[in-house]
């Protein structure tokens, strides 16, 4: 992320400060305390707010090469770039529902502004998903709407619309 040629002399000399442990025998993996990550990352963006913006876009991209999406949507939240926090967001969201994770959803919802949620049919099925299991009926029947128009006809999400929204009572 850095283009740097001394990146291992400096995790060297970080390792004999003790400030980063290696993970493995042939020193290619550490780990730092998250004191130390916040801290650090919280002077870059105090000092340097366009390089932190810049260097999270890069870990948002190549967490989101390695399949790490979570961890992708969290840079990309920190770089600001909300269209790819929409994008990443919708990949997880159904899934995280479907395993109870409803405070990631809610979390990630957060992270974007309602226009762009409606750009996303399953964030926005997530979304009716949240709020149904919350009882927040009125919500789960506004995102479930939003994401109908979203929809073509013979798109097998329908079905869980139709469960969502319980305008002809509960589906069984």
């Amino acid at each position: 992320l850095l283009a740097r040629s001394d990146s291992a002399e400096m995790l060297e000399s970080l390792e004999d400060a003790g400030v980063v442990v290696p993970l493995d025998q042939r020193r290619r993996r550490y780990r730092y305390r998250r004191i130390v990550r916040d801290l650090l990352s919280r002077e870059l963006e105090r000092s340097e707010p366009e390089t932190a913006r810049a260097l999270h876009r890069a870990a948002a991209g190549r967490a989101a090469e390695i399949g790490a999406v979570e961890e992708a949507l969290e840079h990309a939240a920190a770089a600001g770039d909300v269209k790819r926090v929409a994008n990443l967001a919708e990949r997880l969201a159904v899934s995280a529902c479907g395993r109870g994770r409803l405070d990631a959803v809610e979390r990630w919802l957060d992270l974007v502004p309602e226009d762009d949620v409606e750009a996303h049919p399953d964030l926005c099925i997530a979304a009716s998903w949240l709020y149904a299991v919350r009882g927040r009926a009125g919500n789960a029947q506004h995102w479930a709407d939003t994401a109908l128009r979203g929809l073509g006809a013979d798109d097998p999400r329908l079905c869980v619309l139709r469960g969502l929204r319980c305008r002809d009572g509960c589906c069984v």
